[in-house]
């Protein structure tokens, strides 16, 4: 099949056009950073180089293509103010509907699916487990950004008919990703200690992006017009069982200091204010806290009735992450 991947540069995108390669699929990458078109090459596939504002490359991109796979994304979990919000709507929200836009323009008689990432976050932070008829609630930039996008690609499929699907992927991790939750874990524990809020025994949702790819693929293949899919683990891990199946596979016993919940929300809220007083990222928030302390169990039995099979096995999928960021240099 033809395909169009955005996003292909990003941690996910590298995995997930390598398998769609692997299983000769004929591939090709919308790339904005013109000095990674060489490494794309590399694997025979076509690129085209714009953005999802670059109506002239996004009409070259979208033409007699079959399947879509939109994972143009920007964002950043610990973001709080409302400017955070404008710039990752511009990308997450708007960047889909471009991209959406074109092909309905230009290669809706062609395109049998487009797959659209959203993600967990889109939900809000949700104590009990649910699926894909939970009502969402988003509160962070990012969270309400993503929300906004799902939204965008809904309208598209009720009011022109579009073949549009939705993923909501977890907490993803693996080789190349240098941005995750797993690395900052990673190197607090190198350095011998790790903050723990709370007890740790709340569940944390996970995915080895071995089993995004797949779980994708298989939403392009056969997803179902107009439905939402959660994309994670089927099995519950717990922060607790993070940080030992880490610490197991760097070799290091951290000294683990626990801060219960009632004395970091403050703490998290004033670091809050204060970055958005000054302007910077905080590193921590009140959503992160809360987010970090809270049960968070989404099931897939929707997407494994089309066959999704994960292999969550935490200590390998761990244990090939950290080799791969050791032998890159990252920690």
């Amino acid at each position: 099949m033809k395909i169009l991947v955005t996003g292909a540069t990003g941690f996910i995108g590298r995995h997930l056009v390598k398998e769609l390669v692997r299983r000769r699929h004929d591939v090709t990458c919308l790339i904005r950073d013109i000095n990674k078109i060489k490494y794309f090459k590399k694997l025979d596939v076509k690129t085209v180089h714009g953005d999802l504002f670059d109506e002239d490359s996004l009409k070259k991109a979208v033409k007699k293509k079959d399947i879509v796979y939109h994972l143009a994304a920007e964002g950043n979990l610990s973001a709080n103010s409302e400017e955070d919000f404008k710039k990752f709507f511009r990308v997450n929200a708007e960047g889909t509907r471009k991209i959406l836009e074109a092909v309905r323009k230009y290669g809706k008689k062609d395109i049998k699916k487009i797959v659209c990432f959203s993600s967990t976050a889109a939900v809000g932070l949700k104590s009990k487990p649910v699926d894909e008829t939970t009502k969402p609630k988003p509160i962070s930039p990012y969270q309400r950004s993503k929300f906004q996008a799902e939204k965008i690609a809904e309208n598209y499929f009720k009011k022109y008919k579009m073949p549009v699907c939705i993923v909501r992927p977890s907490m993803v991790f693996g080789p190349y990703s240098i941005k995750s939750e797993i690395l900052k874990m990673c190197k607090f524990i190198k350095k011998g200690i790790f903050i723990l809020f709370n007890n740790g025994y709340n569940a944390i949702p996970l995915a080895y992006v071995e089993d995004v790819v797949n779980g994708t693929i298989i939403v392009g293949e056969k997803g179902k017009p107009g439905e939402i899919y959660f994309l994670t683990w089927d099995k519950v891990y717990t922060m607790n069982d993070i940080v030992s199946s880490i610490s197991k596979a760097m070799n290091k016993k951290p000294f683990i200091l626990r801060i219960p919940k009632f004395f970091s929300i403050p703490l998290a809220y004033i670091h809050q204010k204060t970055a958005i007083i000054f302007g910077f990222i905080p590193w921590i928030t009140v959503e992160r806290i809360k987010s970090m302390t809270t049960n968070r169990i989404f099931k897939v039995d929707k997407l494994k009735k089309l066959g999704y099979k994960p292999n969550s096995n935490l200590d390998k999928a761990i244990e090939k992450t950290v080799k791969w960021y050791y032998n890159n240099g990252f920690i």
